[in-house]
Order: C-alpha cells, then structure tokens, then sequence
C-alpha cells in the first residue's frame, strides 16, 4: 500500500461519527415538519373524534388548548396528539 492509499482510508470511527451525524440531522429534520399545533377540525380529522366533541374538550380543558383571544379559533397542542394515543391504549379504545 502506499502512503496515497492510506490518505483514502477510512475507519469504523469515521463511519459512526458520520452515521450519528445523519441521524441526528434527520430526527432535526423530522421534528421541523411536525406542527406545534392543530385545529379541531384536524384534530378531528386524525383521530377520528366528532369536531363537536374537540371542541367541547377544548372548552372543558379536557384537551390541551389555547385561544389568540377570547372566541378566537381553538388551537390544539400536538403533544395532545400523543396523550391521546397513549390514554386510548391505556383504556384499550382504538383512535386512529
């Protein structure tokens, strides 16, 4: 082998410090498109609940929400997204 040669090496360290570096953009990435918030007729839409029924939650706060302004449009966290998946499997309900 000459000395070139070896310049074009590359090692197991190289390759997982470059794999660790892919992944780590890509969770950055993923992260960026999810949205901070959601509609109730989104909220809706994805999980199969009556649009009627988010808003009820939303004015109970049942549902983790915000309004701009009082009868301003609803805005619904994402993380509920998440609670409502986990509760639903907690109580063997399906949600979509």
């Amino acid at each position: 082998m000459q000395k070139q040669d070896l310049n074009n090496l590359v090692t197991v360290a190289d390759l997982n410090s470059f794999s660790e570096k892919i992944i780590s953009e890509m969770h950055r990435i993923s992260e960026k498109d999810k949205p901070e918030f959601y509609t109730p007729s989104q909220f809706s839409k994805l999980t199969g609940m009556p649009y009627t029924t988010v808003i009820h939650y939303c004015k109970k706060n049942m549902l983790k929400a915000r309004q701009e302004f009082k009868g301003g449009s609803w805005q619904i966290y994402a993380s509920e997204m998440n609670r409502l998946k986990e509760e639903a499997t907690t109580n063997h309900l399906s949600y979509k």
